[in-house]
């Protein structure tokens, strides 16, 4: 975690540069999504403390109108999140390149980025495939939790017009715990292979094998690193991120467009300053796991010839 840190400090402005390029383009994309999320939930909330029908049945209410159950918002924050991973993994490639490569021409801004130009591909189109997939099934969760949240206890008609949306539910209750632990191994075992597939110019499947070999007897010290990273991060991304964000959104106003703008571009400058962290340190983990080289799978003990069991 320290040499995290240090790596971070001594090459801030060109790193944050990368990062800039690589993922602050990306993050406008969000803003007109994030609007009119916030404007409705501002909208929303005082509908709720205006009309005190409307705050009898507020749950109700509150569910059936929130952005989240609008599958096309839904559905469009489902795709860009597919979008924001691929610019993650491209900042990846590029500070692993910045950081390791060979050629000292490619441990430079311009050097790095011609580089992941040079080999984006392979991640583009699956990660594209998995957005719009993760859309669809946005949308479809989106169109399940309004038509679950527009119960009405005192109109039996409605549980009728949901009752689909109870037969869904212990099916969400199996798969997404299922869902989450595969998806927490598979980024354990891969958890270098955007390293890799940059540093060493591999295809997509020859990257995920390569960080299969490295992290091959290290998993269980790699989940928990990744996962104080997380902590240290998350904790540094409410004190830059969230905190200022909203105290500028509420001392602007979040329902003017000029406060809603300026929250954004807070929490954009938060997010392109923690973004590095997880980079550099799956450099570092893949630099370190190259020099170790791969951990050798123990052999299976075998019986000495002409051995036979006791009867």
């Amino acid at each position: 975690m320290s040499e995290v840190w240090r790596t971070y400090r001594a090459n801030f402005g060109r790193i944050l540069r990368l990062a800039i390029i690589l993922e602050g383009v990306p993050s406008v994309l969000f803003v007109p999504v994030g609007v009119v999320q916030v404007a409705r939930i501002v909208r929303l909330w005082r509908e709720l403390l205006a009309s005190p029908t409307l705050a009898r049945s507020g749950f109700a209410h509150l569910w059936t109108t929130f952005p989240s159950s609008d599958p096309a918002i839904a559905a469009a924050l489902g795709f860009l999140t597919s979008l924001g991973a691929l610019s993650a993994m491209l900042l990846s490639g590029a500070v692993a390149i910045f950081l390791l490569a060979p050629r000292s021409e490619e441990r430079s801004i311009r050097g790095s980025l011609r580089v992941v130009r040079g080999r984006w591909m392979p991640l583009a189109i699956p990660m594209v495939v998995l957005g719009l997939g993760f859309a669809a099934a946005s949308g479809l969760q989106a169109t399940w939790l309004a038509r679950f949240s527009a119960l009405d206890p005192q109109n039996p008609a409605g549980f009728a017009d949901a009752r689909s949306a109870f037969g869904v539910a212990p099916l969400f209750a199996i798969l997404v715990p299922a869902i989450e632990i595969a998806v927490i191994y598979l980024v354990v075992r891969w958890a270098v292979a955007i390293p890799a597939l940059f540093v060493e110019g591999l295809g997509l499947r020859s990257a995920l094998r390569r960080s299969s070999e490295l992290t091959r007897g290290r998993r269980l010290s790699i989940a928990l690193f990744l996962a104080m990273l997380g902590v240290v991060v998350g904790l540094l991304g409410w004190l830059v991120i969230y905190l200022p964000a909203f105290a500028v959104g509420a001392l602007l106003g979040f329902d003017s467009p000029v406060g809603l703008a300026a929250a954004s571009i807070v929490a954009i400058a938060g997010l392109l300053l923690t973004a590095p962290f997880l980079p550099i340190a799956l450099a570092i983990l893949y630099r370190d796991f190259r020099v170790a080289g791969p951990r050798a799978v123990p052999p299976f003990e075998t019986s000495p010839a002409g051995w036979r069991p006791e009867p």
